[in-house]
């Protein structure tokens, strides 16, 4: 299994912060962005194409549908919540994303594993929630 440093390198500095912690980085250098959290409050609208909105609330993100009549400007969506302890890091040009837990990051990083699970899914309309 190959090891994804982004994903080490998010678990390891959310694993020394305090706190209740929802974030998102976008990097300048990189074709991707990490969204995280270690309570759960932190939502993704997605068209699994090329738009992703993020929100501390499914509320939130709701509304931003509702008053920009997004679903005419973006098509189909999904909102998902970003489970407690975990991460969604999203690749830019694909906008394949991949889940990871934040914790258990302790083993090493010399590719015989990460101490984390993760999984890999491609955002389309079959995500789509009924309440979306």
């Amino acid at each position: 299994m190959e090891v994804d440093h982004t994903q080490t390198a998010v678990s390891i500095a959310v694993e020394h912060m305090r706190g209740t912690i929802s974030l998102a980085l976008i990097f300048a250098d990189r074709d991707e962005a990490v969204l995280a959290t270690n309570c759960g409050s932190l939502y993704v609208l997605s068209n699994g194409r090329d738009f992703v909105a993020f929100a501390s609330e499914r509320h939130i993100l709701r509304e931003l549908s509702s008053r920009t009549r997004l679903r005419s400007l973006i098509g189909d969506y999904s909102i998902k919540q970003v489970s407690p302890n975990t991460g969604f890091h999203v690749h830019l040009s694909t906008f394949c994303c991949s889940s990871f837990e934040l914790n258990r990051t302790s083993q090493s990083l010399n590719g015989r594993g990460n101490g984390r699970h993760a999984s890999s899914f491609q955002m389309s309309e079959q995500d789509l929630f009924a309440d979306a």
